[in-house]
């Protein structure tokens, strides 16, 4: 946005720009008095410092005098530093390698201390009187180049020339190099603009033409910003993305027009790009409309410098990406949801061959369950036959004493009983097996405290005759003596009875069976070893299935009906426990049941 013009005080000019640079072409110092004591009113009442360098015909006293009698209260100004007013001095005049490049850098000083002082910006008038002839070459090389440097500062400058010391040569250089003259005919003072000014001005204003043509043709909104991040100029456009006039945005920030999460976020990063004063593209931000709807602009914006290399803003654009987001978000949505299909597919495929698998997992188990079923039952059968018959028979016989010629003796009949009594035996032991199953797999919680050694002992004391009759080495250890659980004493006997009675009834002549009950931890520890006929690696996995017989070395010839190790599984589990084996085919077998102790019982 442009600056606004300054009141230059002198009425034929009016207000003229920053950047300014007069000629004034005098003969008296009353024509001095005339054009400068007004031009500097005007500049001090405008907040702007001050520097009037005099020389002859009009000294510094006389300047602040004739000042002093317009203003009134110059001496206020004089003391705050706002105006000097002093004689021309060598100092205004050092010459360096490129002529009078020391007094260009004179006035870039004198404009750093208007601003450090808090003023607008310098206001300057010189006086050329002193200049001699063989100087003039140099010095129009110098007001070339010092009126191209007034043009990119915050100065407006008067450079008077005496009529006395120009002519027709030096009058047209002068004009050449200053925007416009000041000179006075028949008593009234005429403004006279430069050619080459003309020529300036004219590009200037089809330059600022054509910018606006772009700036509200383009698509996109054009802006520009202050070193605060505040608006100086917005284009047209910014009503048609975000509903604002241009004046509703000019000192506004960025950040003001955008939701408050958002005006932090963005803001952290246009404050490291200003830091680092570098450009930045494509920057995506959220910003709200006048109507409250939200809207997405892609921003790019350069910085800007002044002739001193400070930063003094950035200039960008803002583009309008909201249906762009908004497409892109639904084309997202659309691949999610497509993959989301394709997974929820190829799950669904997964799932389906894992049902199969299972399915067949399943009907394999039933058909080995149904087949272990009609095996259990022809074995069963058989089982449960074979004392029937035997017991049918003894009866028979006893039944035919009366029609037979010849009877029994006593000892026979009692043979007879004896055998039909065992035969009964194990008919029953047979039928408490199979209705052991029936009570289901839920451990069960019991209350009675039973001390595990007192029942290994009395087991195996109970069956070390069996062992002797196969002059098998039958040792007992019981290395913790109280070792005490909650359960079912005549579950926990038959748990026992089975494995010792499994070793012995599997076990070699002459061989060795060990019996182990110690603390484990938090578990009693009871091994059953034994060094028998052992299990296969092939029957090792089903040892404690119902129904399952082994091979040779441990089947049906041996007695039972497959369910002594499944019963013991059954007995251990009930108690919270587990049951595993260690066994090599040929070398014996090792039964390990861990109980857990009556403090850590498993519910």
């Amino acid at each position: 946005m442009k600056e606004k013009n300054r009141k230059t005080g002198i009425d034929i000019i009016g207000d003229m720009p920053w950047g300014t640079h007069l000629c004034l072409f005098y003969q008296t110092k009353e024509d001095l008095v005339d054009i400068l004591v007004p031009y500097f009113k005007a500049g001090l009442e405008n907040n702007e410092f001050c520097m009037w360098v005099c020389w002859n015909p009009l000294q510094a006293e006389e300047a602040r005098t004739a000042l002093s009698k317009t203003l009134g209260n110059l001496d206020n100004y004089i003391k705050k530093g706002q105006i000097e007013i002093v004689n021309y001095s060598k100092r205004h005049k050092v010459r360096g390698d490129s002529g009078f490049s020391n007094m260009k850098q004179f006035w870039i000083e004198k404009e750093k201390l208007a601003f450090e002082r808090g003023f607008e910006g310098l206001r300057l008038a010189g006086n050329t009187y002193w200049l001699e002839r063989n100087e003039w070459k140099d010095f129009a090389k110098y007001e070339e180049e010092v009126d191209s440097i007034i043009k990119g500062h915050k100065m407006l400058a008067i450079c008077p020339y005496s009529l006395d010391k120009c002519g027709a040569s030096e009058i047209i250089d002068v004009i050449k190099n200053h925007q416009f003259a000041l000179i006075k005919r028949e008593g009234k003072w005429e403004l006279i603009e430069s050619s080459e000014h003309k020529k300036a001005e004219k590009a200037l204003r089809e330059s600022e033409q054509r910018f606006k043509d772009l700036t509200e043709s383009t698509t996109d909104w054009v802006w520009e910003v202050d070193k605060d991040g505040m608006y100086t100029y917005a284009s047209p456009k910014v009503k048609e993305l975000l509903g604002y006039e241009v004046s509703e945005v000019l000192g506004k920030t960025p950040f003001d027009l955008m939701p408050k999460e958002e005006a932090e976020k963005i803001g952290k990063f246009f404050t490291k790009k200003v830091i680092k004063r570098e450009p930045f593209y494509r920057l995506e931000n959220i910003n709200r409309h006048k109507d409250g709807h939200l809207v997405v602009l892609e921003t790019s914006g350069i910085p800007l410098f002044n002739e001193k290399g400070q930063l003094k803003g950035y200039r960008g654009i803002d583009r309008d990406i909201t249906d762009r987001k908004r497409s892109e978000e639904e084309k997202m949505k659309a691949q999610v949801i497509m993959l989301a299909e394709q997974k929820k597919k190829v799950l669904a495929e997964k799932m389906a061959e894992e049902l199969k698998k299972e399915v067949a997992r399943k009907t394999q188990k039933i058909r080995e369950a149904h087949e272990l079923r009609e095996r259990f039952i022809a074995d069963a059968s058989h089982e449960l036959r074979t004392p029937l018959t035997v017991l049918q028979t003894k009866m028979d016989l006893l039944s035919s004493t009366g029609t037979s010629k010849g009877s029994f003796s006593y000892q026979e009949v009692k043979d007879c009983l004896e055998s039909g009594k065992n035969q009964i035996k194990n008919l029953t032991t047979i039928l408490e097996e199979l209705t052991l199953f029936s009570r289901g797999k839920k451990p069960k919680e019991f209350r009675e405290k039973i001390k595990l050694g007192t029942i290994v002992r009395e087991v195996a004391k109970e069956l070390r005759a069996l062992a002797e009759a196969k002059n098998i080495n039958y040792k007992i250890k019981i290395l913790d003596q109280d070792l005490v659980i909650k359960g079912d004493k005549e579950m926990l006997k038959k748990l026992v009875r089975n494995l010792i009675f499994n070793a012995i009834k599997y076990g070699r002549e002459k061989g060795k069976i060990e019996i182990i009950l110690k603390k484990q931890k938090r578990e009693a520890e009871l091994r059953v070893a034994d060094g028998g006929v052992g299990i296969s690696k092939k029957d090792l996995p089903h040892i404690f299935e119902r129904f399952y017989r082994t091979g040779k070395g441990r089947s049906r010839e041996k007695g039972g009906a497959g369910l002594g190790l499944a019963i013991c599984k059954w007995i251990v589990e009930q108690h919270g426990g587990e049951i595993k084996v260690e066994s090599e085919y040929k070398k014996g077998s090792n039964f390990i049941v861990s109980l857990p102790l009556e403090s850590g019982i498993k519910k």
